[in-house]
C-alpha cells in the first residue's frame, strides 16, 4: 500500500490504466525484493523503472515526471501492479473506505451546522427573526 500512499491520485489511476492496457513490456526481480522493468508510456516512449515496494522513495523511473525526483509515477504503479496484481483491489477498497469516511464526516458537519442554526434561531425574538428574514431576502444571497 505504501506505493499508492506516496503517489498522487492521478498517478495511481493512470498506473492502474497502464496495467490494464498491458503497457509493462518486461520485468525481473532484483535482489532484496526490488524489481526492474520496462513500461511503455502514453507517447510510445519506453521507460526504465525500478521499484522497491518496501522503500518506495528509492524507486526510480526515467520518465520526465519522475527522473531525478523522489516521487512515485504512473509507470512505477503500473509495474507494481504487474508484479502484485492483487494490490489493485486493496487500493480500490482503501479509496472507497476513505470516501465513506469523508461522507460520514461531511454529514456530521451538516448536522452540527443545522443544530447550530436552530439553536441561534431559537434565541431570537419574533420581531428579530422577522427582521433577519427581511434582511436576508433583500440580500444578494436570496436572488
Amino acid at each position: 500500500m505504501k506505493m499508492f500512499e506516496l503517489a498522487s491520485g492521478q498517478s495511481c489511476w493512470k498506473g492502474i490504466n497502464y496495467h490494464h492496457e498491458k503497457r509493462i513490456i518486461s520485468w525481473k526481480s532484483l535482489e532484496k525484493n526490488c524489481y526492474q522493468g520496462l513500461v511503455k508510456g502514453s507517447n510510445g516512449a519506453v521507460y526504465h523503472v525500478m521499484i522497491d515496494p518496501a522503500h518506495p522513495r528509492k524507486s526510480t523511473c526515467d520518465c520526465p515526471f519522475a527522473d531525478g525526483r523522489r516521487v512515485i509515477c504512473k509507470h512505477m504503479i503500473a509495474l507494481y501492479l504487474g508484479i502484485f496484481p492483487e494490490k489493485e483491489q486493496e487500493f480500490i477498497d482503501y479509496v472507497e473506505h476513505q470516501n465513506e469516511l469523508y461522507e460520514q464526516e461531511f454529514n456530521q458537519r451538516q448536522i452540527e451546522k443545522e443544530n447550530e442554526i436552530r439553536r441561534y434561531v431559537n434565541t431570537l425574538s419574533k420581531a428579530e427573526l422577522k427582521e433577519r428574514l427581511i434582511q436576508y431576502m433583500l440580500s444578494e444571497r436570496w436572488c
